[in-house]
């Protein structure tokens, strides 16, 4: 358990520490992955135009930073529901648990290389890929929700357990 809460604490940190450099590097704009229902090709398209060069490198680069966020956050979620199955002693459909955090941290990825595919390309538009980045976006909330909320109650139930 004390191995799962050290997790838990270091994928808060790294969380943290995203937002503060979203705020304090792309301060008065809105980066296309932090929009819950999507965005479309023309928003992302300013986005990288507002950032200027320096800003798309600073921006690539972040999505280094977010890609370790996605590991450690997905390793913590799966090793809390791993523990919490077995301490539970849970059978049946909940047993696929933990590929819920792994399904997210697949769509996670997509959508930071789809990201960095259009910093690469600019400024040339690539608005059938700002698309599909926009959709796995909303994927992406939607599995990451679910799978903190997963990883949440059973830890919390398993940790109750006597």
């Amino acid at each position: 358990m004390a191995v799962i809460k050290f997790w838990w604490a270091v994928a808060f940190a790294l969380y943290g520490l995203e937002g503060l450099i979203l705020w304090r590097r792309f301060k008065g704009t809105k980066p296309p992955e932090t929009r819950l229902f999507g965005y479309n090709p023309d928003e992302a398209y300013r986005f990288l135009t507002t950032l200027g060069p320096s800003g798309r490198t600073s921006y690539a680069r972040f999505q280094l930073l977010d890609l370790l966020f996605i590991l450690v956050g997905t390793q913590t979620m799966v090793a809390t529901d791993r523990w919490a199955l077995t301490r539970l002693r849970i059978t049946g459909p909940l047993q696929l648990s933990p590929w819920l955090p792994v399904a997210y941290a697949a769509t996670d990825i997509a959508e930071d290389l789809a990201l960095l595919r259009l910093v690469a390309g600019f400024p040339r538009r690539q608005d059938a890929l700002g698309t599909v980045a926009s959709r796995i976006t909303s994927t992406k909330f939607l599995l990451f929700g679910a799978s903190l909320a997963l990883s949440t109650v059973l830890g919390r139930f398993a940790s109750r357990r006597k």
